[in-house]
């Protein structure tokens, strides 16, 4: 009766699976220690990630911990980096957002695309009775934390007017006329 045949082979096998039973549960671990840290750091979406076209641990941590106090519950989170800084697009509910900032982390400013039924009631009317028959077309608020403004496009069968509307005054910034269309 050769030993090493009967009880080494055994042996070797029950070796190999508890080493690879060890490693998986250290695996396991490790991913559920990898989620907590994301979620402890304010990273959100599925299983917590965040998409970027950087690297996370390149975006500026002050532009980052301002993302995350300001906007703490966004969906669709996505970070780029651009010559002038960094943006974070994402989505609050269903609007469309972006917020701008710097290479240094500082915020410049957000901008959020929104409907007709989101604009404050009064400055609707207003619009609706400065432009009889303009429909709206794009609505978009701008903000750097000390101020708010609107551009509103408004559109007719034959004119598209663009306007900024900041602290009530309405300025067209645009009027085109489409060219016999």
């Amino acid at each position: 009766m050769n030993f090493s045949k009967i009880f080494c082979k055994p042996l070797f096998i029950i070796a190999i699976s508890s080493i690879s039973l060890l490693l998986s549960s250290e695996m396991m671990a490790q991913g559920n220690f990898k989620k907590a840290i994301y979620k402890e750091s304010g990273f959100s979406g599925p299983d917590f990630q965040v998409q970027s076209n950087v690297r996370l641990n390149e975006i500026n941590p002050q532009a980052f911990r301002h993302f995350r106090k300001n906007y703490p519950s966004v969906e669709q989170e996505y970070w780029e980096k651009t010559q002038n800084g960094f943006t974070a697009h994402f989505k609050e509910g269903d609007k469309l957002s972006l917020a701008y900032y710097d290479h240094q982390g500082g915020f410049l400013y957000s901008v959020k695309y929104f409907e007709e039924s989101d604009l404050n009631n009064e400055l609707q009317k207003r619009l609706k009775r400065e432009y009889p028959g303009f429909q709206f077309d794009i609505l978009t608020e701008v903000n750097n934390e000390t101020k708010t403004v609107y551009l509103v496009t408004l559109k007719n069968k034959y004119t598209m007017k663009s306007l900024l509307i900041d602290q009530g005054e309405i300025r067209v910034i645009d009027d085109l006329n489409y060219a016999g269309l």
